[in-house]
């Protein structure tokens, strides 16, 4: 059963948002069987290794699931040009397709070499490779050729004429003899050949990039112009014993002038992040404000998102894998994908989805001795940093969904996590064989309000003798980051979490620190909040409190659920005539705010929003320090005035409406009059007493 991998941004920040800056990668297994690995490197594969006289030559294929054991249904949108009409769903303007057999390109250690052709023997005796298998040379070109090697066993490489009858002509044959794979089928080994017969000065084999052997000359084949074509050269590989091998050979999508693009429609079944692994090769420098080419993503809702590539200092004639995801928006449904290119001498390698994240986890069918990194091929590996190292295995051993996916059971009993840091069990279990439980370790929740949980401790941490350090780590659903609280078992029962946000699912763990200072991670749970209780006039009081050369607004919340109440996030303060005084967010309870000197007998309305965007709204009065009473009259002549008019109106004669009419008009102006002089003598009165104040002083 064939198996491959997929990502995840959140296992990378398991702990305290942790970031691994090197390239890190571990095996998961049981006992010494290994069944899957992974790695933080999405640059580069990682390859599988076995004993290859078993019968199955197809191991080194793999397929994709997150953490979490989900297929990767995107990966049938894939531009694969290394299979044969992998690219044809795409739609393309000014590219076409072209053949790496006829230029030299580096070796591939991305995700495409999984599904290079595989060609094996599990048999002892000689094996020869050539033929259909590797490309006939004419004498006047150069050739340039990778293979991968997985063999216990020596090999020849024989470039020798292409006769009818091979062994006639030996004298004319080039051989490298006794080749030896260093790792003895412990690695897969890159190969790689190039030979000419115009510049015989540049041929040569190297082994894994850094072992050059000695150049040797192909041998002069004279031949007449009238024979020509019959002299072809047939390179071949003559290995003494099993063997696995793979040619490097693939299609690429080259500019065929500027305005070059390709694109896909694309259809996401459920809500998923968006991941893109994009590969290419610059086969010339970019230029300062030059742009290798960009990726946007448009969906029939009107959803957008775009990225662009261009680094200057990217390497020239290097394969580069570069990730576009958007691990903070999810997409569902249909949309359209387009990657635009920039500079004509930038060429594709593929296209792949990936499920998004940081986090590369590779499944293989079962066997595997071990698996590796195929950046080694090319330069030596990373020296690794212990503690970073051990870290990244621990976060893995939290993941015990992976277990089902590999193991096809219920739990992680006699699973493992190694790299070269040493072996982890996964939570849950302990001893050398992973097949012991652990104490039960599972977060029990007692009560659940708007913005606290509170754990029963006591049966979270069911079976823990003495007094042990522990973590409670939680964090919203679908953060990345956890949240931690150091712990000890002597702290007591309940244990609260606060600070939390209403109706919002959180995910709890536990995670119990060992004498040893190894870790053992809890099942996670899931818990939501329950919701904030609304504001409403009853809970909220709003008034305008006028002091001396000053006019505050203040807001108070009443609730005998004080902090089970939506929090306030809005305050707003409008005159009479429309004009904002104030509108302002709230962070805090501090719920008061100066506004300018309220003109007497002037109405200002308060509103406040909460989080959950209700409102309340009040009509406030404002009035001069020391004139309550006038301001009460002239409340009583205004308010009550229009009553009186309309219940005489209907049993009084026209002439005497008019009269009252003159009449009232006459008050208000008398008390608009008295209001201002009487303001005015406040006002003299006010200043006053600031100025004796101040002498005083």
């Amino acid at each position: 059963m064939e198996k491959l991998i997929a990502t995840c941004c959140a296992l990378i920040f398991l702990i305290n948002n942790c970031n691994f800056a090197r390239g890190y990668l571990v095996s998961i297994g049981a006992g010494k069987e290994i069944r899957g690995c992974v790695t933080n490197d999405h640059q580069h594969a990682v390859a599988f290794v076995k004993n290859v006289k078993g019968k199955d030559g197809y191991f080194s294929h793999v397929e994709t699931f997150d953490l979490d054991g989900n297929a990767n249904e995107m990966r049938f949108y894939d531009c694969n040009l290394v299979k044969r009409f992998g690219c044809n769903q795409w739609r393309t303007e000014n590219l076409r397709i072209k053949s790496n057999e006829y230029k030299n390109y580096p070796a591939v250690t991305d995700f495409r070499w999984h599904d290079f052709h595989s060609v094996f023997n599990q048999y002892d005796s000689d094996f020869l490779y050539w033929g259909g298998k590797f490309k006939t040379v004419m004498p006047e070109e150069t050739h340039h050729a990778h293979f991968s090697i997985l063999t216990n066993s020596s090999f020849d490489f024989l470039i020798p004429p292409n006769y009818k009858d091979r062994k006639s002509d030996s004298h004319n044959l080039t051989i490298f003899e006794d080749i030896v794979s260093e790792s003895r089928g412990q690695r897969w080994e890159l190969f790689s050949v190039r030979f000419s017969f115009l510049d015989p000065s540049e041929n040569m084999v190297s082994v894994n990039s850094g072992e050059k052997l000695l150049p040797k000359n192909l041998k002069d084949v004279r031949m007449s112009p009238s024979r020509r074509y019959m002299y072809l050269y047939t390179p071949s590989f003559d290995f003494h014993g099993s063997v696995m091998i793979k040619k490097h050979s693939y299609d690429l999508l080259v500019p065929e002038k500027s305005n070059a693009w390709m694109e896909r429609e694309i259809e996401f079944p459920k809500e998923t992040v968006f991941c893109v692994d994009v590969v290419y090769i610059l086969r010339s420098p970019l230029k300062i404000s030059e742009n290798a080419f960009n990726v946007t993503f448009v969906t029939e809702k009107g959803e957008f998102l775009n990225f662009t590539e261009g680094h200057p200092s990217k390497e020239v004639d290097t394969w580069h894998v570069v990730r576009f995801n958007s691990l903070k928006r999810r997409f569902e449904g249909k949309g359209t994908l387009r990657l635009s290119v920039g500079p004509q001498d930038l060429e594709i390698g593929g296209i792949r989805f990936c499920p998004g994240g940081g986090l590369d986890v590779e499944i293989t069918r079962r066997g595997m001795q071990q698996c590796h990194s195929l950046s080694t091929h090319l330069a030596p590996p990373p020296v690794e940093d212990g503690e970073e190292a051990e870290k990244f295995t621990k976060l893995v051993t939290a993941k015990w969904k992976i277990c089902e996916r590999i193991n096809e059971a219920r739990n992680c009993s006699g699973m493992n996590v190694c790299s070269s840091t040493g072996c982890f069990c996964f939570f849950g279990f302990t001893g050398d064989d992973c097949k012991t439980p652990f104490q039960k370790l599972v977060p029990d929740v007692t009560k659940i309000w708007a913005r606290t949980i509170e754990l029963d401790m006591h049966r979270s941490l069911k079976g823990v003798a003495g007094s042990q350090k522990f973590q409670v780590q939680y964090r919203e659903k679908f953060a990345e980051a956890w949240k931690t609280r150091v712990c000890k078992t002597s702290m007591g029962k309940g244990l609260v979490l606060n600070l939390l946000k209403p109706e919002t699912l959180y995910v709890i763990r536990l995670v119990w620190i060992s004498p040893n200072q190894s870790s053992v991670v809890s099942k996670e749970i899931e818990t939501r909040t329950k919701p904030c209780i609304p504001i409403d006039e009853e809970t909220v009081e709003m008034k305008l409190i006028e002091a001396e050369f000053t006019t505050e607004a203040k807001v108070t919340l009443k609730s005998e659920e004080l902090e089970e109440l939506c929090r306030v996030t809005q305050m707003q303060v409008t005159s009479e005539d429309e004009e904002v005084l104030l509108d302002t967010m709230v962070h805090d309870w501090e719920l008061r705010w100066d506004l300018p000197t309220c003109r007497n007998g002037s109405i200002y309305t308060l509103s406040v929003k909460d989080e959950q965007g209700n409102s309340v709204e009040k009509n406030e009065t404002c009035f001069l320090a020391g004139d309550e009473e006038s301001l009460e009259e002239q409340r009583v002549v205004v308010v009550a005035a229009p009553s009186k008019l309309v219940l005489s109106a209907g049993v009084v004669a026209l002439g005497a409406v008019l009269l009252i009419v003159f009449g009232l008009f006459c008050v208000v102006c008398l008390c608009c009059v008295k209001s201002r002089r009487r303001a005015h003598e406040i006002k003299e009165q006010n200043r006053q007493r600031f100025v004796s104040k101040e002498t005083e002083l």
